[in-house]
């Protein structure tokens, strides 16, 4: 019969009106709504941010909306796993502006992520938006080789074993005298993983009797970890 095109006019609802007439006059006409829809849905992610290092659920927001929506995917894939997207969700498609598209519980990865949403209109029209994360589910590791738990130490004494993480933010080492301290006094901290000796602590100030040690370490993803253990420091008397 006839091809419209649609990009003449601006979006909205038409009708749409066929009249066929015959040679002796006769008409007959028939009539239907339309909707004219040329804009590609809006579709943008606005956290997490790319690059972030994030662990446990994962609040992804943005804006999603189209006058005439019809589906909402969040998928997601591994960074050096291209074109293989897994579901997280079908979202209802409803328009959704500044706010949560949702919350994914990702406790279960690590690794760097891709994640990517993708809204379709009514005419088949898609737009998506993705951001580029690391996920990082796993707490630093802390292990302490030497000086061993109540061992009994003099002088320079060095602290031997591991403080690590992927994604480590900062460690604290601090001491405290007797069992339970009342006070703590900062040995080292730093912001990067450290394997062998840690660092050395020059007991000569200290008087003799027992410490405890605790260490705390942070990574970028806020996972968190921590050990306390007790030396003695005594020196020999003559």
């Amino acid at each position: 019969l006839e091809v419209w095109d649609t990009t003449t006019v601006t979006d909205g609802t038409y009708t749409l009106r066929l009249t066929v007439s015959d040679l002796p006059g006769n008409s007959s006409s028939n009539q239907a709504p339309v909707i004219v829809d040329n804009t590609t849905p809006t579709v943008s992610i606005s956290n997490p941010s790319s690059g972030d290092i994030l662990a446990g659920i994962i609040n992804i927001a943005g804006t999603v909306s189209d006058d005439n929506l019809n589906s909402i995917l969040l998928e997601y894939q591994e960074t050096s796993s291209p074109e293989s997207w897994q579901a997280i969700a079908s979202i209802n498609p409803s328009n959704i502006v500044n706010n949560t598209i949702y919350d994914w519980a990702a406790s279960s990865l690590n690794g760097d992520y891709i994640i990517r949403i993708t809204a379709t209109d009514r005419t088949g029209k898609t737009t998506s938006d993705e951001v580029s994360i690391r996920l990082d589910n796993i707490d630093p590791l802390i292990e302490i080789t030497s000086p061993t738990r109540e061992s009994i130490n003099a002088g320079l004494v060095d602290f031997t074993g591991e403080i690590s993480d992927l994604n480590m933010d900062q460690y604290t080492v601090k001491y405290g005298y007797g069992i339970q301290p009342p006070r703590w006094w900062n040995l080292t901290s730093g912001s990067t993983s450290e394997i062998g000796t840690i660092f050395s602590w020059d007991t000569p100030n200290v008087k003799d009797g027992y410490y405890t040690i605790k260490i705390d370490a942070v990574d970028k993803a806020g996972n968190a970890a921590n050990r306390e253990f007790m030396i003695k420091i005594g020196r020999a008397h003559v």
